[in-house]
C-alpha cells in the first residue's frame, strides 16, 4: 500500500463534487455500450474485482467501485468537451497507450483525477455520517433517476437487467447493489458539500471585514459597476420546451396570455406574487439580482435607471420568456454581493481541507485493474 495523501496535498479540491453528479449522468447515458476488458484486452480474471485497492481505516474500496469512479471521469471528460477532444486523446486508442503529459499517460492522469475525486466524495460521505446527515427527498429523487435510466438503457441495448448491463463493462463482479452504493455515496458526499457551502450565514460586520482584507480587488470592481444596487423582482419564467423557434414562440405565447390575464384580473403585485410562484419554472421572488445574473432584455430593462418599482413587462432571456414585475432595489451593490459570495467560498474550502486532513487514504496500485469498454480498444476480439 501507498500513501496517496501526500501527493493529493497538491492536487486541486473538486467543489460541491459536481463533476461527479454530472458523470454519472453521462455514465448512465452512455457508458454501458461494450462488454468489458482490462488492460489488455481482455475479461478481468476471477476475485481481481473485488480485491481492495484504496484504504482508509475500516473503509476500503475494490476495484469494482474504482472503476465506476474511473469510468465515470473519463465520460464527463469526454461528454463534456463534445467535439473539442482534448489534444492528444484518442477515443478510439487504448489511454495507457496515449501520452497525457511527459510524465503521464492518459490513463495515469484519469486515475489521479479518479484519486481525488475518491477523496474528496468519501471524506464528505464519512463527515456527513459522523454529522448524522443525511440526504433530502431531491438528491434521493435525482439518485433513483439515473438507476431507472440505467434500466431503460439496459433494455434498449439487448441486455437482461441493469446487472448484466454493468457485467458487461466492469467485469463479473458488477452488480446493481454495488453500483448503488456508489451513486449513494456519490449523491451524500455532494449533498453534504452543499450544505457546508450554503450553511453560513454572514453579517454585516464580517462582511465589511472581508472587504477591507480585500480592499484592492473590490475597488477594481467599482469601477465596473461594483457600487450597482442589487435588483429584486418577481419574474415568472416560461422556458421553451425545446430549443426550436416553435418552442420559443409558444414560450412567448404562455407569457403574454399569462401576462394579460393578470392584468385583466387585479394587476396587483400579490396577485402577481402568486402567479409567479404557481407558474414559473424558476422561484418567482428573485433577490438581490446582479446584472450577471440576467441576460438579454431581462437585465437590461432590470438596470435601467429609470426602473421603478411596480414596472412591469414581457422580456426575453437566455432562459426563456419572463413576466417581470420589479419591486424596489436591494440596498446591497454588486461588490457586496461579490464579497459575500468569495467569503462563502473561502469559508467552505477551509472547512472542507480541515475534513480532508482527518482521512489518510491508502492505494494498492499493484492491485488495481480497469476494465476498459471495447470501444477504447483497437480491435474487437
Amino acid at each position: 500500500m501507498k500513501t496517496f495523501s501526500d501527493k493529493l496535498k497538491t492536487l486541486p479540491h473538486k467543489r460541491v463534487i459536481a463533476g461527479a453528479l454530472a458523470a454519472v449522468v453521462v455514465l448512465g447515458a452512455a457508458l454501458v455500450l461494450w462488454p468489458g476488458r482490462n488492460e489488455a484486452g481482455e475479461a478481468a480474471a476471477a476475485g481481481e474485482m473485488d480485491q481492495a485497492v484504496v484504504v482508509c481505516g475500516d473503509w476500503a474500496m475494490d476495484n469494482t467501485t474504482l472503476n465506476y469512479y474511473y469510468w465515470s471521469e473519463y465520460f464527463y471528460l469526454v461528454g463534456s468537451a463534445g467535439e473539442n477532444l482534448p489534444e492528444g486523446l484518442d477515443p478510439a486508442q487504448p489511454l495507457d497507450q496515449q501520452q497525457y503529459d511527459e510524465d503521464r499517460t492518459w490513463q495515469d492522469y484519469l486515475l489521479d483525477q479518479t484519486m481525488i475525486t475518491i477523496r474528496d466524495t468519501m471524506s464528505m460521505v464519512f463527515a456527513a455520517e459522523t454529522a448524522g446527515f443525511t440526504m433530502g427527498d431531491t438528491y434521493a429523487a435525482s439518485m433513483e433517476t439515473v438507476v431507472e435510466g440505467l434500466a431503460a438503457d439496459a433494455e434498449s441495448r439487448g441486455y437482461d437487467d441493469v446487472t448484466a448491463y454493468l457485467q458487461a463493462s466492469y467485469g463479473s463482479e458488477a452488480t446493481e447493489e454495488s453500483f448503488r452504493a456508489y451513486l449513494a455515496d456519490t449523491y451524500l458526499a455532494a449533498a453534504y458539500t452543499d450544505e457546508l457551502y450554503n450553511r453560513p450565514q454572514f453579517t454585516e460586520e464580517e462582511i465589511a471585514e472581508y472587504c477591507a482584507l480585500h480592499e484592492a480587488d473590490y475597488a477594481r470592481l467599482d469601477e465596473n459597476g461594483g457600487e450597482t444596487q442589487l435588483q429584486n423582482a418577481y419574474i415568472l419564467l416560461c422556458k421553451p420546451a425545446a430549443h426550436t423557434d416553435e418552442a420559443w414562440d409558444e414560450a412567448e405565447t404562455s407569457a403574454r396570455t399569462l401576462y394579460a390575464t393578470w392584468q385583466a384580473e387585479s394587476g396587483t403585485e400579490s396577485d402577481f406574487a402568486t402567479l409567479a410562484d404557481s407558474h414559473s419554472a424558476t422561484p418567482g421572488l428573485r433577490q438581490d439580482l446582479a446584472p450577471s445574473d440576467c441576460s438579454g432584455e431581462l437585465g437590461d430593462w432590470l438596470f435601467d435607471p429609470e426602473r421603478a418599482p411596480g414596472d412591469t413587462a414581457v422580456l426575453r432571456s437566455d432562459e426563456g420568456w419572463n413576466v417581470v414585475y420589479a419591486l424596489a432595489p436591494s440596498e446591497n451593490t454588486v461588490w457586496q454581493k461579490q464579497a459575500q459570495q468569495d467569503l462563502r467560498k473561502e469559508t467552505y474550502e477551509t472547512e472542507a481541507r480541515t475534513i480532508r486532513e482527518q482521512y489518510e487514504f491508502l492505494v494498492n496500485y499493484d492491485a488495481i485493474t480497469l476494465v476498459t469498454p471495447q470501444a477504447l480498444t483497437t480491435s474487437d476480439g
